[in-house]
């Protein structure tokens, strides 16, 4: 398998169907919740969602 770049392999996430993009800019707190655990964090973070 080729050797790609974090930022390739984000990019081409990021620009497939059904892929949503959610940017948290620095200092910016936030929450994930899966399964009924919180996961709290702090950005600057890019966050992808697979919506199918």
């Amino acid at each position: 398998m080729e050797q790609q770049s974090t930022k390739e392999l984000y990019e081409q996430l990021a620009n497939r169907e059904g892929v949503t993009e959610i940017i948290i800019p620095p200092y910016e707190k936030f929450q994930i919740v899966q399964d009924q655990r919180v996961h709290e964090f702090t950005g600057p973070a890019r966050v992808l969602i697979n919506i199918d």
